[in-house]
């Protein structure tokens, strides 16, 4: 009962107002109920009707499911376990949902080829056939400068110094060719449609590559994988690499920030350097983080802003992200 209602009320006047709720009843249950009821006989030899979930009898209060949910033919509960009961029931149905949902991610991970591999990293046999390298085997690699400025790959154990020889061929393509870095992003297929709100449906999106010759190589798909799975992780779709670490969503139900907003995370390279060891290994250096931008109507449809509102959910989880960076990558 609300406190409204109890106001002047007695103790013994709530008490009888709660058994009605509860379906209860001054005395046990009469004997037409007892065919539908687990019954057992104390040391007196008195026939109890016991509770259907615990197995302990019910005395005096009890939960009639017949009597509160219309139907014919139901047990009798204690009130404690028919709560229990409730809340399994509604964390089966939560599970449920959750398998059904990861089933559909799955099937749509499948169609559009979305998810990572350790397969997907090109071997490093085939480019040191090509280059006419003495190293062999399928393993890590580093570069090695010479004395006369040449270069040369041998083998090595050390993770840090170990470079994968076609994506460090495409990208000084793209650099010679193209004067850039390589760059990917995902844009809404239909620009005309930057503006519509949110309740219109799903728009389809399309990788863009920047150089467009880089679909369809392995640069181009480890780019788009990672950024795919950035912004899985960011709303929250994936587990979070890092214990403690929330998603946007989180950010946008346990903060203030009751505004709408249209925006996404990206890749951004900090610092990126070559660094060379006393025996003359080049060792590649990098430093990543992960910018806010916000999505704003232009002239040509979306385009990118970096957002710079330290309570905007965006940025917290770039925030948390870049200061996670190494330990997310190591894992």
């Amino acid at each position: 009962a609300s406190p409204a209602k109890t106001v002047g009320m007695s103790l013994q006047d709530v008490s009888c107002e709660f058994e009605q709720h509860l379906g209860a009843g001054s005395s046990p249950p009469d004997a037409s109920k007892r065919w539908r009821m687990p019954c057992d006989a104390d040391s007196d030899g008195e026939e109890l009707v016991l509770c259907s979930d615990c197995q302990l009898p019910i005395g005096e209060l009890f939960y009639d499911s017949a009597a509160c949910d219309g139907r014919s033919q139901a047990p009798l509960l204690h009130a404690e376990c028919k709560a229990q009961l409730v809340l399994r029931e509604f964390v089966e149905k939560e599970e449920a949902a959750r398998q059904s949902d990861q089933r559909l991610k799955q099937r749509r991970h499948m169609d559009y080829g979305i998810g990572w591999q350790p397969n997907l990293i090109p071997r490093n046999a085939d480019q040191l056939t090509y280059l006419g390298s003495k190293a062999k085997g399928n393993g890590m690699c580093c570069l090695v400068l010479g004395e006369d400025g040449s270069m040369d790959v041998v083998p090595t154990l050390e993770p840090a110094a170990n470079v994968v020889l076609e994506y460090l061929a495409l990208a000084l393509q793209v650099r010679r060719c193209e004067g850039r870095e390589p760059l990917f992003s995902l844009e809404p297929v239909d620009q005309a449609c930057a503006a519509v709100s949110e309740g219109s449906g799903l728009r389809m999106q399309a990788k863009c590559f920047e150089p467009k010759w880089l679909a369809g190589t392995s640069i181009g798909e480890v780019m788009f994988q990672a950024d795919y799975h950035l912004k899985e992780l960011s709303m929250g779709e994936s587990e979070q690499p890092v214990v403690g670490m929330k998603s946007c969503l989180d950010y946008l139900e346990s903060g203030s920030w009751n505004e709408g907003w249209h925006g996404r995370e990206w890749f951004v390279v900090r610092k990126a350097e070559m660094h060379i060891s006393e025996d003359h290994v080049l060792i590649p250096f990098l430093q990543l983080g992960v910018e806010a931008r916000e999505q704003i109507v232009g002239l040509e449809g979306l385009e990118d802003a970096p957002v710079t509102l330290p309570d905007h959910p965006l940025v917290k989880y770039a925030a948390a992200f870049s200061r996670n960076f190494d330990l997310i990558a190591e894992r």
